[in-house]
């Protein structure tokens, strides 16, 4: 492994201010750019709120959670509940604290040492360090007063015992496989001794103390979910990090409040979970649920695996400032992923250090955006602040061509619609820079977090609302008695703006349609008793009207996906039913027997060959010259061939409606081999191809996935 080259400053003495403490030892590689990636980086999510431009269930894997009680985790969180962002804690500065801040600041030189002791000894360190610490200051503080170079000392004295990665790597194991001690051992599933109590669902959940501690060894064994709880005073801050090998189980971490309303989750596909809760001005407990994740297409969407060890580690009262994201910190620091700590970015030294594009300023070692406007390529931001050193979008009004945004707001250096109220024709300007209209103050409102949702009533089994999206989140909240056939609609022009919609049901397990097209739509069938929680957002700031209206008992076999169908088939898009067997909306929706969907009755029917079947393969090919008319795919794809000199210029081109079903073209040489091909999206597919040797090609038209349709064909050669 390459030994990285390290740039330390030296400890400086015991009255270190807090706020500065990982500026201590500021160390980099020559290469890596500003911040290191370990694998604790890999922990924040992939979860998105994008218009994909499909639907889908959301069962957590993104890492996408609703708002929760004041907290920041690895999976991506909304802040909320009191969340006054970064929160920087100083406890006493005794002989422990010193030592634990040298501990994280060492960790801050080169986490490749500890990288090298695998998953669980990466999310041990910050408790292993606190308890160390609290046991043995001398001995860690002995240990870290070498400088950079000083892991190996500072591990030993904490106890971690690393993998020899020269014998075997985690993902060398075979599937289910621990590496432990350099060693793939194969894993046998015991249950651990917090299981004698059952710790399995949230009433009978395992307390725990509100101190630095490692809980190892446990075990999810069968379909096994260990929760936890614990309480935190007033004031004080807690890490909790989930230690697993992602190649033996997928291992993941949700938190909830007393009454099982849903905080937060780290939901990742790597190594290692985490969920960081900052102050609170009052005592608050914690419920903590850890389960092994099956994979989206598992029955149910999550279930647990067979077989899986973790490892659970609380680190309480973090001596420094806590983030997941640059965006948590103050001043000129960044967030140290590996870490999850503010600090001062490492001095670069060149250009190479800097991220995509950035440049060194080598006098203050700060990388730089830019110096002039030629250092600026982006064109949504061509101007250069040199106050800041930041591409910017504009620093005047005339820097502003787009008639929808010509003002320009010189503080962020982003053109926006308007800059105070007297610049809307109709409503009142945001913060944001957009004319928000009248109308946005919907009798809902402020309905834009969990604390202010709407409260929805039936009557007669109906609950409706109308409401206004304009740029933030809508809340909403109901009860199910159980046992219901819920059916959430949000019904919108997609014209006018796109909605999204999220459901968490009382389980905390969420449901999302993200489409481009009007409405969105959410079954429950056989809906579980508890609360349900409404999100709705605009896609990309849109400002747009909608109705959101649930069924208490909605009529039809409820669903979200196909697999919820005996026919196999699910109106994902306007009904949330199953579709009866045969039904079909285009030719897509046929099989070979039946490929042509009739539009009056929705039902699938067979076809009527063309006059030049058959002609289905490159024997039974037809000369294009006794073509004419229209063609169609039934009974599979066509062969035509058409004859050329070499030199020659042959042009095919077919024509068809690609809504009733895509239609492919391809070009064959004497040898069977392909020369030319067209798979588009239009309603035409063409191809041109010069002729590099005489003789006999062949034209294949094919249905895109054996659809049928009829198309009409022009081939010429020159």
């Amino acid at each position: 492994m390459r030994q990285p080259s390290k740039k330390c400053f030296p400890f400086m003495g015991p009255t270190t201010i807090i706020l500065a403490a990982l500026f201590i030892i500021a160390c980099g590689e020559d290469e890596g750019g500003l911040m290191p990636t370990g694998p604790i980086a890999g922990m924040t999510g992939a979860g998105t709120t994008g218009d994909g431009g499909g639907t889908g269930m959301m069962n957590g894997m993104g890492g996408t959670t609703t708002p929760g009680g004041g907290m920041t985790t690895g999976g991506g969180t909304t802040p909320g509940d009191g969340m006054g962002g970064m929160t920087t804690v100083v406890p006493p500065m005794d002989d422990a604290g010193r030592c634990f801040e040298a501990c994280l600041n060492l960790l801050t030189c080169d986490t490749r040492g500890i990288e090298e002791c695998g998953a669980a000894a990466i999310a041990a360190f910050a408790s292993s360090c606190q308890s160390a610490c609290l046991n043995n200051a001398a001995a860690i503080n002995s240990a870290t007063a070498t400088g950079c170079g000083g892991e190996p000392a500072v591990l030993s004295a904490l106890g971690l015992i690393c993998q020899d990665d020269t014998a075997c790597a985690e993902a060398a194991c075979p599937a289910g496989d621990l590496c432990q001690a350099g060693q793939c051992t194969p894993f046998s599933c015991a249950l651990d001794s917090f299981e004698t109590e059952g710790n399995d669902a949230q009433d009978r959940a395992t307390p725990l103390t509100f101190e630095s501690q490692s809980l190892t060894q446990l075990t999810l064994c069968g379909e096994d979910r260990d929760w936890f709880s614990i309480e935190i005073p007033a004031g004080a801050s807690l890490r909790v990090d989930l230690g697993f090998q992602d190649t033996q189980a997928d291992i993941d971490l949700k938190a909830y409040k007393e009454d099982g309303a849903f905080l937060a989750s780290s939901v990742t596909t790597t190594d290692n979970e985490r969920l960081t809760f900052v102050p609170m001005d009052s005592d608050r407990r914690i419920w903590l649920e850890i389960y092994g994740f099956a994979g989206a297409s598992a029955p149910g969407g999550e279930q647990a695996l067979l077989s899986a060890q973790y490892n659970l580690y609380l680190s309480t009262n973090l001596p420094v400032s806590i983030c997941q994201v640059t965006s948590q910190c103050t001043g000129d620091d960044v967030c140290r992923r590996e870490l999850g700590v503010c600090a001062p970015p490492p001095p670069c030294l060149s250009d190479d250090e800097c991220g995509f594009n950035d440049l060194c300023d080598i006098p203050s070692g700060r990388c730089i955006e830019c110096y002039t406007n030629e250092n600026c390529t982006n064109m949504n931001a061509p101007i250069c602040n040199t106050a800041s050193n930041e591409c910017v979008s504009c620093l005047a009004n005339t820097d502003c061509m787009d008639m929808e945004e010509p003002l320009c707001q010189v503080d962020l250096g982003q053109c926006v619609e308007c800059l105070s109220d007297t610049d809307c024709i109709d409503g009142i300007c945001d913060d944001g820079g957009r004319c928000l209209p009248n109308a946005c103050q919907d009798p809902q409102e402020p309905n834009d977090d969990l604390m202010s949702a709407t409260v929805l009533s039936f009557n007669g089994g109906i609950a409706e609302v109308s409401s206004y999206a304009c740029s933030n989140d809508d809340y909403y909240v109901f009860n199910a008695g159980g046992g219901e056939n819920l059916l959430i609609q949000t019904l919108f022009s997609h014209e006018m703006g796109d909605i999204e919609m999220e459901v968490i049901d009382p389980n905390g397990m969420s449901a999302r349609r993200a489409t481009s097209t009007d409405n969105e739509i959410i079954a429950f069938p056989n809906a579980v008793a508890g609360q349900y929680q409404i999100r709705i957002y605009p896609y990309q700031n849109a400002i747009n009207a909608y109705t959101l209206r649930i069924e208490q008992n909605a009529a039809g076999e409820l669903c979200n996906a196909n697999a919820q169908c005996m026919s196999e088939r699910c109106d994902t898009t306007v009904t949330a039913t199953c579709l009866p067997d045969g039904y079909c909306e285009t030719n897509r929706d046929c099989g070979l027997d039946e490929p042509i969907c009739d539009q009056s009755t929705e039902r699938c029917k067979t076809c009527t060959l063309d006059p030049f079947e058959p002609n289905e393969d490159a024997n039974s090919a037809i000369p294009v010259e006794s073509v004419n008319g229209t063609l169609n795919t039934c009974g599979g794809p066509d062969y035509f061939l058409v004859q050329a000199s070499a030199g020659q210029s042959i042009e095919v081109a077919i024509s068809f409606l690609h809504m009733t079903g895509d239609l492919d073209l391809k070009l064959l040489n004497t040898a069977m081999e392909q020369v030319a091909s067209s798979t588009g999206t239009a309603d035409t597919e063409t191809i041109t191809y010069v002729a590099e040797v005489g003789g006999a090609y062949l034209i294949h038209v094919y249905g895109f996935r054996d659809v049928y349709n009829e198309y009409t064909l022009n081939v010429s050669v020159r």
